[in-house]
């Protein structure tokens, strides 16, 4: 009927492919389909009308294989949904189906594909983290100081975590790469104000006072900074377009994260650091020791 490909035909350069089936007038109609002979390896002639019955009928205008096995696939607009959560509904719809023996069903290669894309996001902002531990290590010349800045960046996950469950959606992909965004983003506001601090200190400030300035100092840069980029993703974060399923939670991640922060870090930082410079004191004076005066050596009052 359709035909099968025979061979491929060269020609000046060009491959020609050569497709062997019935004339058009030999399969027009029903009838003519039942008159095909076929030649028997015994040299008998056997029309199809005497080992088949054809008859018209519904069915499938394609079969489809995967596997060498007869498959069905089924295709749907999403819309707003996410993966994650058009996934969670199709696996609760079609659980309670009765499905006849010898009779399976699965997801795509999308839904294989989104989970190993989500763990290897999850693999990539751990990298992410310790790479900016690492750059902040080497910019202060410090081990402590980077957990300073790490440790006043922590409340925006739960800023995140809030406006991402408050818009109804899922931690999908995009949230993931929302995360990582966040990640390279919050971690600004915290060394803007640990390096001001440090430059107040080496002025010979006392800590308090070099607290109190460096933070009052970097107040402004901190909201103008987070504000400009907060209102650049409000446009991604309130689109409600199929795309949006995928930028969306990327956008309201980085929103909710880099609000808290601005908000936190003027009044956490701070106080972390002095605590940070406390537990610094304390070891120095448990494990440095001050060498003891000699009774002969001549003391100066």
């Amino acid at each position: 009927m359709r035909g099968l490909r025979a061979t491929l035909y060269h020609t000046e350069g060009k491959e020609v492919e050569v497709v062997t089936r019935l004339e058009e007038a030999d399969r027009a109609t029903l009838e003519k389909l039942r008159k095909i002979a076929f030649i028997l390896p015994d040299r008998r002639v056997v029309q199809l009308e005497q080992v088949a019955t054809l008859e018209p009928a519904l069915g499938p205008s394609k079969i489809w294989r995967k596997d060498k096995q007869r498959m069905i696939q089924v295709s749907a607009n999403r819309g707003r949904y996410s993966l994650g959560e058009a996934f969670a509904r199709t696996h609760q719809a079609i659980a309670d189906l009765p499905i006849p023996q010898d009779y399976y069903w699965r997801f795509g290669e999308n839904y294989s594909k989104t989970l190993e894309t989500g763990a290897q996001l999850r693999v990539a902002g751990l990298i992410s983290l310790a790479l900016v531990l690492l750059v902040m290590g080497a910019l202060f010349e410090s081990f402590s100081q980077p957990f300073v800045v790490l440790m006043t960046a922590l409340p925006s996950t739960l800023g995140a975590a809030v406006l991402l469950a408050g818009s109804g959606q899922s931690m999908n992909v995009g949230a993931w790469m929302g995360v990582i965004f966040l990640a390279g983003i919050v971690v600004n506001n915290g060394i803007i104000l640990v390096d001001e601090t440090n430059r107040l200190l080496g002025q010979g400030r006392g800590l308090f006072r070099s607290v109190v300035a460096g933070s009052l100092s970097r107040l402004r840069p901190i909201a103008m900074t987070s504000m400009t980029t907060i209102l650049g993703l409000l446009p991604m974060a309130l689109s409600r377009t199929e795309e949006s399923s995928l930028w969306a939670p990327m956008a309201l991640i980085a929103i909710g994260g880099m609000t808290v922060n601005a908000l936190v870090t003027p009044l956490v930082g701070p106080a972390i650091y002095m605590a940070n410079q406390d537990v610094i004191r304390f070891f120095r004076l448990i494990f440095v020791r001050k060498p003891a005066i000699s009774s002969r050596e001549e003391t100066v009052s």
